[in-house]
C-alpha cells in the first residue's frame, strides 16, 4: 500500500505543468527548464547570412543603375552635340553639325538685325521728339501771332469807335451768380452814330472786364429806355461763384438702370439769391477718380436739407 502512494522521480516528470515545479529532479537548474529548442537557435544563425546576401544584391543593382544612367547621359549629350547619330534617326552626324552651324549663323544674324532695329527705333523716337518740340514751338509762335493780330484788330476797332465817339460804360456784374464760377456783366453802348447799325456796332465793339480784354459780347439788346445794352458771361476772377459738394456717398443701385449705382451729396457755398438749380447743374464733381461736369439730376429738398446732386455712375454688381 505504501509503495503505491510513493511517487517516483520519473512519474513526477510526467505530471501536469502545474506540478512540474515541484517535480523537478534534484540537481536541475531553471536555465535548463527555460531553454529553447535547438532548432530555434539554428534559424537565428541563418538570418544574418540572408540579410548580407540581400544587401549585397541591392548594392550591385544600384551600381548597375548608375552605370546605365551614366552611359545614357553620355549618349544623350553626344547626340545633342551631333557627335553621335541616333539609330532611329536617318540624318548623319555631319549633316546635323552643318545644320547646327547654320542655325548658329542665323541666330547671330538675327541678333545683328535686332540691334539695328533697336538703333533705328531709337533714332525714330528722337526724330519724333524733335518733331513734337518743333511743332510745340510752331504752335506757340502761331498763338502769339494770333494774339498780336487780335490785339491789333481790337486796338484798331477801339480807335475807330473812339473817332466815331462810341464807348462802353463801365461793366457792372449782376448781384447773383448765374452758374458755377460765372457772373453776368452788363454795360451800355453810348454815342452810336445814327448812320451806323447799332447791332453791328455792339457785336463788334471790344471791352475789358476784370482785367481781361473781350472781343465781343455774348448778346446785345435794347432796354426799356431804348439804350443799347450788352451782356457778357464772365467765368474768371469770380471766387464767390464757386460752390462745393459735401462728401459724395454711395446710396444704392440705380432703380430701373442696370449696371449703374446712385451717388448723392449736398451742395454748399450757394450765395443768397443765387439760382440753386443752375448752380447745382453746373457744379463739377469727382467720383471714383472720374470727373463729372455736372450731376445727373438735382433735387431741391428745401431749407433743411438744401440742394442735393444725384449721379448715376457705372457700378459693378448693380
Amino acid at each position: 500500500m505504501n509503495s503505491y502512494y510513493a511517487p517516483s522521480v520519473a512519474s513526477n516528470c510526467k505530471d501536469p505543468p502545474s506540478y512540474r515545479e515541484a517535480c523537478t529532479p534534484p540537481g536541475s537548474s531553471s536555465t535548463t527548464r527555460n531553454a529553447a529548442p535547438a532548432s530555434s537557435f539554428n534559424i537565428r544563425e541563418d538570418l544574418p547570412l540572408l540579410s548580407k546576401r540581400v544587401s549585397k544584391r541591392r548594392r550591385n543593382l544600384r551600381r548597375l543603375c548608375v552605370v546605365l544612367g551614366s552611359v545614357l547621359l553620355v549618349i544623350f549629350i553626344l547626340q545633342n552635340l551631333s557627335l553621335l547619330s541616333c539609330p532611329l534617326d536617318n540624318v548623319s552626324a555631319s549633316v546635323k553639325r552643318a545644320k547646327h552651324r547654320e542655325w548658329k549663323t542665323e541666330i547671330k544674324a538675327h541678333g545683328i538685325r535686332v540691334d539695328e532695329w533697336a538703333r533705328e527705333r531709337q533714332l525714330h523716337e528722337q526724330e519724333v521728339h524733335q518733331w513734337e518740340d518743333e511743332r510745340a514751338e510752331w504752335q506757340e509762335e502761331r498763338r502769339k501771332w494770333e494774339e498780336e493780330r487780335r490785339n491789333e484788330e481790337r486796338h484798331r476797332k477801339e480807335v475807330e469807335r473812339m473817332r466815331q465817339g462810341v464807348y462802353w460804360t463801365p461793366p457792372i456784374g449782376d448781384p447773383h451768380c448765374s452758374t458755377y464760377r460765372t457772373r453776368v456783366y452788363r454795360a451800355i453802348l453810348k454815342d452810336i452814330p445814327s448812320d451806323l447799325n447799332w447791332l453791328e456796332v455792339c457785336n463788334d465793339m471790344p471791352i475789358t472786364i476784370q482785367g481781361r480784354p473781350v472781343d465781343r459780347p455774348n448778346g446785345c439788346e435794347r432796354n426799356d429806355r431804348g439804350e443799347v445794352q450788352a451782356w457778357w458771361l464772365v467765368n474768371w476772377s469770380e471766387p464767390s461763384c464757386v460752390p462745393y459738394w459735401d462728401t459724395i456717398h454711395y446710396k444704392e443701385c440705380t432703380p430701373g438702370k442696370p449696371g449703374f449705382g446712385r451717388y448723392q451729396a449736398r451742395l454748399w457755398g450757394i450765395n443768397h439769391g443765387d439760382d440753386w438749380e443752375n448752380m447745382c447743374k453746373t457744379t463739377p464733381a469727382q467720383i471714383g477718380g472720374r470727373d463729372f461736369g455736372h450731376p445727373t439730376t438735382c433735387d431741391n429738398r428745401g431749407g433743411l436739407h438744401g440742394m442735393v446732386g444725384i449721379w448715376d455712375v457705372p457700378q459693378r454688381g448693380c
